[in-house]
């Protein structure tokens, strides 16, 4: 049966924590703010009489200011409880009041009521120099409680999970040495590998148990695997280079290679590779990126609340500095520190990083607690389409100044193109000049924090010869990658007649681009050639290039060009190419087809156009294919079903064109694979034996006892309130952990699952909390991020959702809104105000209520006196609006990255539509 916390929404339970947490800081002067807890079935009269009792007795306080602000609390609440004709809602209320006044002499009286999320069982009358919310915070203390165990055979960290925070309770490292080797199959350390998050890294940046992409040879497509094991050193390499598509590969001449032989995958070591052999790579890798949040409440001024100047002060008179002295330390007049203090101006991003330097004051939990961003400029709180556009243009031919973003460009109707795109993105002041002299277009994009954006969320962007591919445009959704490649094309792409093609000085850049298009079925080669007769530059240039029609008409669908006239030479390159294809061949030989349409009662006479490639003397490409085979076989289900399977396989065959060796050693890099396969430099290649010591395996035996004693240890005193607990680590570490039979029998109890994670230490913690979703489905963390993230989703694309107070609000009267989310950070405060004169009620929202005179309130309609009836939450408010439209609230916290920029990025109020 479900307790009476359970039963309640989550959203309620977050609103009923913010409020005590907000109930918490106040403080009075004496014992003058009062506490009233009213159970549901409370007696009017005996409520009202007490009030009235204590009303008197309060004339004997001997302060005259306390016992002032006791009477008008005392009469507030009596005025509430008839406003509302005492009926009190289910569970019961808990009525605060009093002068929550931080500044002495003043008085601010003000009334708060709370909704128990369980029933008040018994009445209650407080009066002291605080609110009294012991019994409310008794109500929702956490009691399911999570333990996190990640760990290898050289490092384990232990955690505990509650609610949304985790708590590192446990970390231990062993003596179990690392593996190293002198021998091995190795890559060039700097070979490119895909990974399934959509990254692009070098060789020697793989790790245990780092995810790879690796083939799969009984489906022929590409699925993930983890790296199980690593080892780096140096020997002389042989060059590989297919014809194609075109890829290069430096590998070690034990290196083991896939070869395609009369339909069959065989294992060749490179020194016994020839021209003309066929290796395999990928036709497609597939890859399910994730929207991804951007910091941008570093880059503007900022407006420093009351309570931060109040710090800023604090921590200086702790340091013993005058204004004067504390001036001269970070550079400033006195008269500059005092306007800081005094919040008479708004303070710089470069000056509040001094301040807070010579104050040790971290700045980023400053920034985030004290600080509202005022940004004139607008910087995108989510990598979108527009921004990664706009990203790829920048690198491929722009640069960043002091205070300015610059891009160049011959085209001037590209050039004005990306000036308004800019102006859109960003809410820029934007200039277009044609630098004659030099025969382009510059569009200057003005704004110190846009530079301070781009430099810090994309710090890829360096020169022409060291720029890479963001990670966070290789982690995004295809849509968002394909938007970074569009910019990029219009920025170095063109059309000629030998096809599409992309030329820079950046090898690195140029392989990273040939495996982002794979995303998209787009296969292309990347093609060296001597740069020497240039008179402005003698580096090496590299051309992406495909003239394959299949591959033009993905680019077209997919990503196409900014500029109409590269879109007219695109389009008039695929209407006049052919279907012929020597990039995209299906590896099947054609005698196996030719069987199984023999053995489904068909003759190969059908297929009189194939049979070249059905009597195995031609190669035939896959759209040929699809054409000639699979087409005529729609007649015959099982048929067409078998034949089907041959056209959707993604690894493809592409002979090789060169060998060449080198005497000169270079650094390599050795990996294992639990799939004995991976991805590098575009093929798919054989991964390294995997080696076990029996040294190792002893000293791991001890280190595991080591942690299960300690893990057996720390849990004994949570086995009650512990709710499950979950294993994480690289390849069969875990489990062989878990085979030693060393944790207690009760804990293992309680294993909710074993889960691969990269690493060990915290980084590992927070990896396991992520993955986690299905088992920690009762974990708030996790409803958390779905929801965060199904909204950043739909306002990327533009779908159903909706953010900022006006149009949220609008969404919830004319109910159009699903799910309402919303901040817990956000302070405001909505009063219930009367005027008797006009017998008139009205409501209005304080956004700073810190600062808010409640004194200087006046009716809307007459201009005279008003009273007070009640002050409630924002938040509260809202969840109100949306119960009464049958809306979901779902309230989120600051305490995830997703929360975070939801806050910062969005202003803390968003909502999913049902409709646009």
């Amino acid at each position: 049966m479900k307790s009476q916390l359970e039963e309640v929404n989550e959203a309620e339970v977050a609103v009923f924590k913010k409020n005590l947490k907000k109930m918490e800081q106040y403080r009075g002067r004496g014992t003058e703010l009062i506490s009233v807890y009213i159970p549901e079935n409370a007696d009017r009269g005996s409520v009202m009489g007490q009030l009235t009792e204590e009303l008197s007795q309060s004339s004997n306080i001997k302060s005259p200011s306390t016992r002032k602000n006791v009477q008008g609390a005392l009469r507030k609440i009596s005025q509430f409880l008839k406003s509302i004709d005492f009926k009190i809602p289910a569970r019961g209320i808990v009525v605060f009041a009093g002068n929550v006044s931080p500044v002495e002499g003043r008085s601010d009286l003000r009334l708060f009521t709370i909704h128990p999320p369980k029933d008040l069982k018994t009445k209650l009358y407080w009066c002291d120099s605080q609110f009294h919310l012991e019994p409310l915070k008794d109500m929702v203390k956490s009691t399911d409680i999570y333990a996190i165990i990640v760990l290898d055979k050289r490092e384990a960290t232990v955690a505990v999970l509650t609610g949304k925070k985790f708590d590192i309770v446990g970390h231990f490292t062993s003596m179990v040495a690392g593996k190293s080797r002198a021998g091995g199959q190795c890559l060039s350390s700097d070979t490119l590998i895909p990974l399934p998050d959509g990254d692009i890294i070098e060789m020697k940046d793989t790790h245990n148990p780092l995810g790879v992409l690796s083939g799969d040879f009984e489906k022929s497509s590409i699925i993930p695997s983890a790296v199980t094991d690593k080892w780096e050193t140096e020997k002389t390499p042989l060059k590989i280079v297919t014809k194609y598509p075109r890829f290069e590969i430096q590998s070690s001449k034990d290196h083991t290679f896939f070869v395609l032989e009369n339909g069959k995958v065989i294992e060749k070591k490179a020194e016994n590779l020839k021209v003309k052999d066929r290796l395999l790579f990928p036709e497609k890798i597939t890859i399910f990126g994730k929207y991804q949040p951007l910091q941008t409440q570093f880059f503007n001024s900022y407006q420093i609340s009351k309570a931060g100047r109040e710090l800023l002060i604090a921590k200086r008179l702790e340091k013993k500095w005058g204004q004067t002295q504390f001036g001269k330390r970070i550079g400033i007049t006195q008269t500059g520190v005092s306007i800081v203090e005094r919040a008479k101006s708004n303070i710089r991003h470069d000056l509040l990083i001094q301040y807070l330097l010579a104050l040790e004051i971290p700045f980023e939990s400053f920034v985030y607690t004290y600080c509202t961003p005022l940004q004139n400029h607008r910087l995108p709180p989510i990598l979108d389409i527009p921004l990664a556009q706009f990203i790829g243009y920048w690198i491929g031919d722009g640069n960043t100044e002091k205070e300015r973003v610059c891009l160049s460009e011959q085209d001037p109707q590209l050039s004005n193109y990306y000036a308004e795109h800019a102006k859109k993105l960003f809410n820029a002041n934007v200039q277009v000049k044609h630098r004659k002299e030099k025969g382009y277009f510059e569009t200057r994009i003005y704004g110190k924090p846009i530079v301070k954006f781009l430099q810090s969320e994309f710090p890829e962007k360096h020169g022409a010869l060291e720029s890479e591919i963001p990670k966070k445009v290789l982690r995004s959704p295809d849509n968002v990658v394909a938007a970074f490649l569009k910019g990029i094309f219009d920025a170095e792409g063109y059309v000629s007649d030998r096809g599409l093609g992309l030329g820079i000085n950046n090898k690195k850049l140029a392989k990273q681009l040939q495996l982002a298009l794979l995303r998209f079925g787009i296969i292309t080669s990347v093609h060296p050639y001597d740069n020497r007769r240039n008179p402005y530059s003698k580096n090496i240039r590299y051309t992406l290039q495909t003239r394959e029609t299949r591959s033009l008409e993905l680019f077209q669908k997919q990503i196409g060009f900014s500029s109409e006239a590269k879109n007219k030479k695109l389009n008039a390159h695929i209407q006049k190419g052919n279907t012929r294809s020597v990039v995209r061949q299906i590896p099947t030989p054609g005698s196996e087809v030719r069987k199984i349409i023999e053995k489904n009662g068909w003759k190969k006479q059908r297929f009189i156009s194939s049979n070249m490639y059905l009597q195995d003397r031609r190669n035939i490409s896959k759209q040929a294919f699809e054409r000639t085979i699979l087409a005529k076989t729609k007649t015959n289900p099982t048929l067409y079903q078998e034949i089907e399977k041959i056209a959707e396989q993604e690894l493809m065959p592409v002979e090789i064109f060169r060998i060449t060796g080198s005497d000169t050693p270079i650094s390599m890099v050795d990996i294992s694979v639990q799939n004995q396969n991976f991805v590098a430099g575009g093929l798919i290649v054989h991964n390294s034996s995997v080696r076990f010591e029996h040294l190792r395996e002893e000293a791991a035996k001890d280190f595991f006892k080591k942690v299960s004693e300690k893990t057996n240890q720390i849990f004994s005193d949570y086995q009650d309130k512990l709710k499950g607990l979950i294993i994480g680590g690289p390849g069969r570490t875990k489990h062989e952990f878990l085979e030693r039979e060393l944790l207690d029998y009760r804990l293992k109890e309680k294993i909710m699952g074993i889960l691969d994670c990269s690493y060990t230490d915290e980084s590992g913690i927070r990896e396991i909390v992520q993955k986690s979703e299905d088992l920690l489905k009762d974990a708030e963390i996790t409803h958390e991020r779905q929801i965060v993230n199904e909204f950043f989703e739909k306002i990327v694309k533009g779908d159903l959702a909706t953010y900022g107070q006006k149009e949220v609000e609008n969404a919830l009267d004319i109910g159009k809104a699903s799910i309402l989310l919303i901040s817990e950070a956000l302070e405001w405060i909505v009063l219930k105000k009367r005027c008797d004169k006009e017998d008139f009620d009205e409501e209005i929202i304080i956004k700073d209520p810190l600062n808010f005179d409640e004194s200087k309130e006046r009716c809307s309609k007459c201009g005279g006196p008003i009273e007070i009836l009640e002050q409630v939450d924002y938040v509260d408010w809202m969840m109100e609006k949306t119960k009464s439209i049958g809306a979901e609230t779902r309230v989120i916290s600051r305490e995830t990255p997703e929360g975070e920029t939801f806050f910062k990025g969005f202003g803390g109020i968003g909502a999913i539509l049902r409709y646009k």
